[in-house]
């Protein structure tokens, strides 16, 4: 266990066996430890208090990690996000948008990428003069464009309109990115926050745009609560998880009332709205909370993720984290209570973004190339402090801490390992007639506990496991098993090689060449009798290496295909559990039915039979 993943300690009453101290993971793995000396509990608690809290970036695990048995340098994984190539892919078109180095040196926006995107037609006193209406200068820039629907979905935080009323600067960029879509005259803003709370903020000096000043807008309060709600509600979570009494009504009326639930769906329902309002009504959208920092991230980066299928992949999913949270500097310092600081700063902002992905990839399994231990690997990296990346605060924190040259990238680290995050049903051209997009319902009953994120470490939970983790685990061994099968036909091509290029290491033929001949032959003992044919080679030489390899591949073959017909009876089981096998419409004789495959390659999945087709919610 990490220092940096404890979350709390507590000192419990001591008993006969000893003094117990209990400390609570931030990644929901709960410790309890009985020390039979008090003095010694105290010192324990003591140092942990110290170690898990401290006080510069110097003392945190990532700058002394070094990784066992890699020979990786700190470079690698660093440089996977590049902004320009990001646009470019995105398909962004340069007459409606344009690329600005206003923000060099950070000196426009310290919380904001270096390099920023705006609107062709804004000048860059627009830009500027906007920049300082908006809370810590965070302005409308694009975040993510829809090439299909030709809308753009833009960030910033909210407008200073208690303390300056209003800003023709703003009021004019705003117009430019509606000027920038072809296919509408309107634009939303959408404000994440619940309408009270935007109100007490206007009263602060901030508050939200006046639409009398806004032409051709549409204003839209979501009612995402903030940071201390959420602290609150988890903090309610887990005392539900610590609750080993509760029956399995008690339990669920208990987690109803944490809202952690409802907080999920809320965030997710936001999201959702932001992307119909780019496809289906082909307008582009400027969302914020209060800073831009929280709530903005988890909605920008969840509709991006409804609205395209490269970010429900592995790499893709790495670059929208990089883009929509690391870029644009949400406060990971701050909110995970990685440094010794000021605890009403953290909440479990990132922790919610990470549950609402596996919300979705419930709804729709065969849309994502990663599983949910690729989820979980994440969040508890985020919080482990063993790798640089999610150190800080902003993009400008982990330049001045030179991290990329100080510390290991968990990107790397987890390309190491990307079997064990694949996800064997995956159908990268699911949805490709609607451009990948897919909407989530967000009816109650399917928003789900996540049982295998807040109950992993319940023993309970631990000796079970269902169909689809058992494919899943298969899976990634048979992609193990293909690395092996390939280095060894590599070897046993290379050593047939050199015995073809390199006669001395040919057997010897000069000593007693009609040994072989004589082998099948009976040879005669002391007393004359013919005895078994002795199948031993010239000068007892060995099997060469090449026979050994080829016979190792054999067997690893096999258990491939031993690997592959279990995958097969599972997936029936495992499909059963999602209801997507043999369900049958009440209405007539039509049936949904989804063809077992056996994975032969890496591309192989789980598809849709001609005749059926998977509804959208999954």
């Amino acid at each position: 266990v990490s220092y940096s993943h404890v979350a709390t300690l507590e000192k419990q009453q001591i008993s006969i066996k000893g003094s117990p101290l209990k400390i609570v993971c931030k990644n929901f793995r709960v410790l309890n430890f009985v020390i039979y000396n008090e003095r010694d509990c105290q010192d324990v608690y003591v140092s942990l208090q110290n170690l898990t809290k401290p006080a510069k970036y110097e003392d945190l695990h990532a700058f002394t990690y070094e990784p066992i048995g890699s020979r990786r340098p700190r470079s690698e994984g660093w440089g996977i996000f590049n902004f320009d190539a990001e646009i470019s892919r995105l398909e962004v078109p340069d007459d409606m948008w344009r690329k600005t180095d206003i923000n060099k040196d950070y000196k426009l926006c310290a919380t904001y990428p270096e390099i920023l995107y705006v609107p062709s037609t804004a000048t860059e006193e627009v830009v500027t003069g906007s920049a300082s209406f908006r809370s810590r200068s965070r302005l409308p820039v694009l975040t993510y464009y829809h090439k299909y629907s030709k809308t753009a979905l833009c960030r910033s935080s909210q407008p200073l309109t208690g303390m300056r009323g209003r800003s023709v600067d703003d009021e004019q960029l705003l117009q430019t990115i509606i000027q920038s879509n072809p296919n509408s005259p309107v634009m939303y803003i959408v404000d994440t926050r619940p309408k009270i709370n935007a109100m007490a903020n206007k009263a602060a000096g901030k508050g939200y745009e006046n639409l009398d000043n806004y032409p051709n807008v549409l204003y839209r309060f979501r009612g995402i609560q903030n940071i201390h709600v959420m602290r609150e509600s988890l903090q309610k979570l887990w005392e539900v998880l610590e609750n080993a009494t509760l029956n399995a009504s008690e339990f669920f009326d208990s987690l109803d009332s944490s809202g952690w639930l409802k907080h999920i769906r809320s965030v997710i329902d936001t999201s959702r709205f932001i992307a119909l309002a780019m496809v289906e009504e082909k307008s582009s959208v400027l969302c914020h909370c209060s800073d831009g920092w929280d709530r903005t991230a988890q909605t920008c980066a969840l509709a991006s993720l409804f609205l395209d299928p490269y970010y429900r992949t592995i790499a893709g999913y790495q670059i929208l984290i990089e883009k929509d949270w690391l870029a644009f500097g949400h406060k990971f310092n701050n909110r995970c209570g990685l440094l010794h600081g000021e605890s009403r700063e953290v909440s479990p902002v990132f922790t919610q973004f990470i549950d609402c992905t596996w919300q979705i990839m419930q709804q729709f399994p065969f849309a994502f190339e990663f599983n949910e231990q690729f989820l979980l690997t994440i969040h508890d990296h985020v919080y482990s402090c063993q790798f640089g990346n999610f150190l800080g605060n902003c993009e400008q924190d982990r330049k001045k801490e030179s991290l990329s040259e100080r510390t290991y990238s968990l990107w790397s680290y987890m390309s190491e390992q990307w079997p064990k995050y694949l996800n064997p049903y995956y159908d990268e051209h699911f949805h490709s007639d609607k451009g990948g997009m897919i909407i989530p319902s967000i009816s109650p009953q399917n928003i789900k506990f996540w049982s295998g994120m807040y109950n992993r470490y319940v023993v309970a939970h631990l000796m079970s496991k269902t169909s689809a983790d058992q494919i899943l685990e298969m899976y990634a061994n048979n992609k193990e098993l293909e690395k092996e099968i390939s280095a060894l036909t590599d070897e046993i091509a290379r050593l047939e090689n050199n015995n073809v290029e390199d006669p001395v290491n040919k057997p010897k033929q000069d000593k007693d060449d009609n040994a072989k001949e004589r082998l099948p032959v009976a040879n005669e003992d002391e007393n004359g009798k013919e005895s078994p044919p002795v199948a031993i080679a010239a000068e007892n030489e060995k099997e060469s290496p090449a026979i050994a390899n080829h016979e190792t591949e054999t067997v690893l073959n096999s258990n491939m295909e031993t690997n592959t017909l279990e995958i097969a009876t599972l997936i029936d089981n495992s499909l059963e559990e999602f209801g997507l096998l043999n369900v049958s419409n009440s209405g007539d004789n039509d049936a949904i039915e989804v063809n077992n495959q056996i994975f032969e390659s890496q591309d192989d999945a789980v598809t849709n039979n001609a005749d059926g087709v998977v509804a959208d919610d999954g």
